[in-house]
């Protein structure tokens, strides 16, 4: 690979031997100074049987490719080479002007200092000597000639980047050392780390070994009771610009608070500091004063800065000899920065610097012009009033390495931490890397609540080294950097004065305010679950207190005694709501959307009722999330405690006059039910239903529209602050509760179980404890309702809404026979809303019976041909048929048939095959009547099968016979199904069922009289094959019944494959046998193509046509053809061979 030439950098790799190049972080090195994935490789030495060993396979295993030439001849190949490997084995090495002008342009040079001394070139300060290994006595005589020096160990590197350099440790330990004199002629050294990424100035590393001096700590232990808060001095400043004045409470301040100095290199961190800043790639001041502006320092805390692109400036006071003018900061911190970064270490240092030069005051002004103030470890605690801080430890110093290197153990651990004063920009004490332990042994969270217990006035907060407190203004927020990390409140107890700590939610994507973070550890009162279990027993259904209301003055709500009377009397037909299983479901597109279309409008306002969970406002940004991102308008009515309470007419005005949405929180249904009746609210959340406010809500704002609901509301951390609670008890004590039934609302007449797919933390199943309450009280059926899903209620209608595509809600209700709850899920396929009754049906089975009575039936004949030449000898039975009628069908023109039998349900969506239909039907607008007997009658069918001809505007009516009691009168049926339809649509389903049920109401002969009349026949599947003279059904499949999920979620997938597909006789009307589904494969794992021609060989009698899925056959009078509804299914003809009697099959053109 050609090496890049756009460097002008000397590159070089110092070896303590060439054995280092072995090591894996040295070949690392080199390869990323080539700035090549495999470079080019040239190893030059002397001779083949050179005595300095290298082995170059080290290179070749990471796909470089290696050559090797002697010193005289390495020329040949610098245009080739990304890096040269110089390693003679004789010391007389000429000077090589070549060599020196390749490492200035881009070309790696690795080779041991002895080398480098020969080959020249200033590659270091010319007072500064390299040497490979550790020979004393040559150290000692080259730091007596006033020369520093810099030692490698064998298997270390000292890798130099033009004037800039780092070291690469090696196995053992191995690093470089620094030897140089101090102030009094005494040699003295210091190792150098080898945890850099990144080179910094060599006069940097050069100043390593030098201490600071013996009076540092001392000086510095001399301010920690100095204040540093700057509120007062910047108030007398007359030099404040009118702009900051203006705009303070808006964005003063915007702080990023890190635990530690390299959460400023996690992802999510580094987001929310962009974000705050308003731009993709903002410009960032680096301060580095607490770290002593090492570059080495700087290099970590704004590498990923770097790295994304932005534009970095350093401002370097912790010297005299560093600091700019007061012009100079001004501008580049008030009018340059767009977020100014502090880096970690000694923050007394830090502020003591600042406000000797002033840069404190220009802080404050910066950040009230909205700069971004970010930083870990003293560049997060030096925003707060005040800091828990290692400022006195005996290593938190410019050069530490010395310290460590002088220093013992015990030495090094011998300090305490201590309480400082810092720029007061956040009014609480600051943490940093709460969740570890000082290297004097005391965890920070310990001695920390030791030090607030002696001075307890200001609330503290704890950073964990991955996480960030987020400031914007008077709101906070924790992010975590690696998703478990998280900030910690520590307030004192007013009752007792201990310390209360609680660790705050790393999953907020908005700040709250600073006020109710300062809440989070204090618990709730002993009372309070005492208090709620007093009210299990509660009635809290909205329409017994109204009524109650009539003989009695209304209480202290002061409502309306005509309002309360028309609430009484309002149609309940209106009532809307979308009840989720969980909060989430809130922020789920597809559940959205039906709240948003309830409404009836695009941007609906919304009313958001927190009372559930406390009224925290935490929760309110997650719940109104996906409403606040459409650009809804958002308000919110707090009643969970009484000093927020609005007066009646302020809630009665936002409630029933405002709102189109009101959404519930999730949270302690119980709790908001108390409150709501405290207040009032109850009435005014009924009358707004009335109104046809569409009522909303996850969990607890879910069941609380119901009459009854299963809840968790004594659960011991289900309390306004529960992370206290999550913080103090024991996971016993947290599991030790149950689950409890308690009175709802009662605007729909069921028990709601939320999180019915979900086991609580006491390790109970809401779905299976849901039944067992049930069967000691079944006279209410239940819904339950799955983390990710809604019950949609528009009326006396509803519907499950899935919000990832997978969740449900379910029914249960008691079995009349043997009182064991009977469960089902519903589908999540239905666009419109059925009625509850037929819902409440759903896990209701056929009888045992059910699929035996059909199999009776498989041989009778319902052709209705036969029934009528029978009818001629013969009164007609029970149907009342009229004689002469039945003359007239007889002797009735059959050539005006027409028929569109599609292969399945879906067909009948499918706009060419409906297009068919309305063409047939001799109208724009045809009048459908519905036939849902196959199905059962369910309404959902009826809503699926129908949609297409209902979105073009038709008008559809539906004609029920499935059960005993729906059936219409013989002449009601006669005027709608042989004067009234244009169109009949049979719905798919058990047609053995459905040709039974028409048989014995007479509906049979009325579908013929309709068809001689010209009314278009139509259906998919059972919908398609009743037309014929026979068929291939399914009509025997267990789950081929009414309530289908009952059985689907009863039988084993091996049960539900138990089935065999049967010929069975139809109406007659057209004949041949239909097979559709014909490209279908059913559950029994059969074919229904293959199944069809096997059946057809021991019957061969009568043709065949398959439908596939998608196409329709269209018959009109003794003619067909096929349709297709996709472009590409179709239908298949298929007879028996004449010759062979095997069967034929073809496809028929579309």
């Amino acid at each position: 690979m050609a090496k890049s030439t756009d460097a002008a950098t000397p590159l070089i790799v110092a070896l303590g031997s060439y054995q280092a190049l072995k090591q894996t972080k040295v070949i690392d090195q080199v390869i990323k100074l080539s700035k090549s994935s495999a470079p080019n490789i040239l190893d030059v030495h002397s001779a083949d049987d050179c005595a300095i060993k290298f082995d170059s396979t080290v290179f070749a295993d990471r796909e470089c490719i290696v050559k090797q030439c002697n010193p005289n001849d390495w020329h040949k190949f610098k245009a080739w080479a990304d890096v040269i490997i110089y390693r003679p084995d004789q010391e007389d090495v000429p000077s090589h002007e070549e060599l020196i002008n390749a490492i200035h342009n881009g070309t790696v040079l690795c080779a041991v200092p002895r080398i480098l001394h020969l080959i020249g070139g200033d590659i270091v300060p010319s007072d500064t000597a390299i040497i490979e290994g550790h020979d004393q006595t040559k150290i000692d005589n080259l730091v007596n000639a006033n020369k520093r020096v810099i030692a490698i160990e064998e298997l270390a590197a000292f890798v130099i980047v033009g004037e800039n350099a780092m070291t690469i440790g090696g196995e053992g330990g191995s690093t470089c050392h620094v030897y140089t004199q101090d102030e009094s002629g005494e040699s003295i050294t210091g190792p150098l780390p080898t945890t850099w990424n990144e080179p910094i100035p060599i006069e940097e590393i050069l100043q390593f070994p030098m201490p600071a001096t013996a009076s540092h700590l001392d000086a510095l232990e001399e301010h920690v009771d100095t204040d540093f808060v700057i509120a007062d001095d910047v108030l007398q400043m007359a030099a404040l610009d009118e702009e900051c004045a203006e705009n303070a409470e808006e964005v003063f301040p915007k702080i990023v608070a890190c635990g530690r100095t390299e959460t400023l290199q996690m992802q999510a961190i580094v987001d929310k500091v962009l974000e705050l800043s308003g731009t993709d790639l903002p410009k960032v001041l680096y301060v580095g004063t607490a770290s002593f502006d090492r570059t080495d320092r700087y290099n970590v805390c704004t590498k990923k800065f770097r790295e994304i692109g932005c534009e970095i400036r350093r401002l370097d006071v912790s010297e005299l000899d560093t600091v700019p003018t007061m012009d100079e900061m001004k501008k580049v911190f008030t009018e340059w920065a767009e977020v100014i970064m502090c880096s970690g270490g000694n923050t007394l240092h830090a502020l003591l610097r600042w406000k000797d030069v002033g840069l404190d005051l220009l802080m404050k002004e910066a950040s009230l012009k909205g700069v971004v103030l970010c930083g870990g470890s003293a560049g997060a605690g030096c925003w707060f009033s005040s800091l828990h801080t290692d400022s006195l430890r005996p290593d938190n110093m410019k050069n530490k390495e010395h310290v460590k290197n002088e220093l013992s153990e015990e030495e090094l651990a011998d300090w305490d931490y201590t309480k400082i004063s810092a720029l007061g920009f956040v009014d609480a004490v600051c943490i940093p890397h709460f969740d570890k332990a000082g290297t004097n042994g005391v965890g920070r969270e310990e001695d920390a609540e030791r030090i607030l217990q002696e001075s307890p006035t200001t609330p503290a907060i704890g950073v964990d080294e991955n996480a960030a407190l987020v400031v914007v203004g008077n709101e906070a927020l924790a992010v975590s950097g690696d998703g478990k990390a998280t900030c910690h409140v520590i307030v004192p107890c007013d009752e007792t004065g201990e310390m209360k700590s609680a660790p705050l939610p790393i999953n907020w994507e908005h700040p709250i305010p600073v006020d109710e973070i300062l809440d989070f550890p204090i618990p709730a009162t002993a009372s309070h679950l005492e208090a709620l279990e007093e009210h299990v027993d509660t009635d809290f259904v909205v329409a017994e207190d109204i009524a109650q209301a009539i003989s009695e003055p209304v209480n202290n709500n002061d409502h309306d005694q005509t309002n309360v009377d028309d609430i009484i009397s309002a149609d309940v037909s209106q009532i809307k709501i979308v009840a989720s299983g969980n909060e989430r479901g809130m922020r789920l597109q597809p559940i959205v959307d039906k709240v948003v279309e309830l409404s009836g409008r695009d941007l609906p306002k919304v009313l958001y009722v927190g009372t559930a969970s406390f009224d925290r406002t935490d929760k309110f940004s997650q719940q109104t999330q996906a409403f606040r991102d459409m650009g809804c308008e958002i308000r919110r009515l707090d009643v969970s405690e009484g000093e927020t309470v609005p007066t009646l007419d302020e809630m009665k005005e936002v409630v029933t006059e405002w709102a189109d949405v009101i959404m519930g929180s999730g949270g302690n249904t119980l709790h908001a039910l108390l409150r709501w009746k405290e207040v009032g609210l109850d009435l005014l959340l009924k009358e707004a239903s009335l109104k046809g406010v569409v009522l909303c809500g996850g969990s607890a704002g879910a069941g609380c529209w119901f009459s009854s609901l299963h809840t968790d509301s004594l659960r011991p951390d289900n309390t306004k602050n529960k992370e206290h609670v999550l913080n103090e008890l024991s996971e016993e004590e947290l599991a030790d509760w149950d689950y409890t039934k308690i009175s709802a609302l009662g605007f729909v007449n069921a028990m709601c179980v939320p999180h019915f797919d979900a086991t609580g933390t006491n390790g109970m199943k809401r779905s299976e404890h849901a039944e067992e309450m049930m069967k000691k009280d079944p006279t209410t059926p239940a819904i339950g309702v799955e983390n990710d899903a809604a019950l949609v209620i528009v009326g006396n209608e509803a519907f499950a809404v899935s919000g990832d595509g997978k969740a449900t809600c379910h029914v249960i209700v008691p079995c009349d026979e043997t009182g064991e709850m009977k469960s089902a899920p519903l589908p999540i396929n239905w666009e419109h809303p059925i009625p509850v009754d037929e819902i409440l049906d759903f896990p209701i089975p056929a009888t045992a019976s059910h699929l035996e009575a059909l199999e009776e039936h498989v041989d009778t004949d319902f052709v209705v041909a036969e029934d009528i030449a029978q009818a001629i000898s013969e009164p007609v039975n029970n149907n009342d048929h009229d004689q002469t009628n039945v003359d007239d069908i007889i002797s009735a023109d059959v050539s005006q048939i027409k028929i569109v039998a599609s292969g399945n349900e879906r067909g009948m969506r499918l706009q060419p095959i409906v297009d068919k239909v309305v063409e047939l039907s001799g109208r724009d607008l045809p009048k459908v009547l519905y036939v849902g007997t196959a199905s059962f009658d369910r309404t959902d069918k009826f809503s699926q099968q129908t949609q297409a001809f209902r979105d073009m505007g038709c008008e559809i009516r539906r004609l029920d016979v499935s059960e005993g009691e729906t059936v219409p009168t013989l002449d009601e049926m006669k005027e709608v199904v042989t004067e009234w339809a244009d169109v009949i649509m049979g719905s798919g389903g058990n047609t053995l069922h459905a040709l039974l049920r028409w048989k014995e109401v007479g509906l049979d002969l009325l579908l013929k009289e309709a068809s001689l009349k010209g009314v278009v026949l139509c259906g998919g599947s059972a919908g398609a094959g009743c037309w014929f003279s026979s068929l291939h059904t399914d009509s025997l499949r267990p789950d081929n019944t009414k309530n289908k999920e009952h059985v689907l979620n009863e039988l084993s997938e091996e049960e539900l494959a138990d089935w065999d597909y049967t010929k069975i006789s139809a109406l007659g009307f057209v004949n041949a046998m239909c097979v559709p589904h014909f490209d279908a494969t059913g559950t029994n794992g059969m074919k229904r193509s293959e199944h069809a021609e096997e059946m057809m060989k021991k019957d061969p009698t009568t043709p065949a046509i398959g439908v596939e899925n998608d196409a329709a056959l269209v018959i009109v009078g003794n003619e067909a053809f096929a349709v297709s509804g996709d472009g590409k299914a179709t239908c298949h003809v298929i007879v028996p061979c004449d010759e062979t009697g095997e069967m034929k099959s073809a496809p028929l053109p579309i």
